[in-house]
């Protein structure tokens, strides 16, 4: 293996900060991460909330986010989507924490491949993901040798 092919990058880890996202009722949203603590290769899309890795392999993504009420949450689902379709998807019922968390090993072709998050819910009618960037996050990172 090249020294190239033994880092895990490109990386990166983005949260949402700031102010809670609108979220409506049983239908999907795209997060939008708007803190970024980690961007090695300047791959986060800070306008269209999307990882778009500009060297090819196989990447591991972690997704995961908060619902802004305290009640129970009917259902909430946590979606990360590769080139607009389904990837990953986790859903959680009547969870006192409302958090919902994701993860997957994907290939990314290094140029127009990209992937993204989406939260949904059936709690009430319109809530919110929170804004707390240990609860709303997206992580992910290229797998080192694969």
């Amino acid at each position: 293996l090249s020294s190239d092919d033994m880092k895990m990058t490109p990386a990166f880890w983005v949260a949402l900060s700031g102010s809670d996202q609108s979220l409506s009722h049983d239908a999907s949203s795209k997060i939008q991460f708007n803190s970024t603590t980690l961007d090695t290769n300047s791959d986060w899309d800070s306008t269209n909330y999307r990882f778009t890795p500009s060297v090819s392999g196989y990447y591991f993504l972690y997704a995961k986010w908060r619902l802004g009420t305290q009640n129970n949450a009917s259902q909430i689902k946590c979606i990360i989507k590769k080139n607009g379709s389904d990837l990953a998807l986790s859903s959680n019922q009547n969870d006192a924490e409302n958090t919902a968390q994701a993860s997957s090993i994907v290939q990314m072709n290094g140029s127009t491949d990209y992937v993204e998050v989406y939260a949904y819910h059936t709690t009430g009618l319109t809530q919110s993901v929170k804004a707390q960037t240990a609860y709303t996050v997206f992580q992910g990172f290229k797998i080192i040798g694969a």
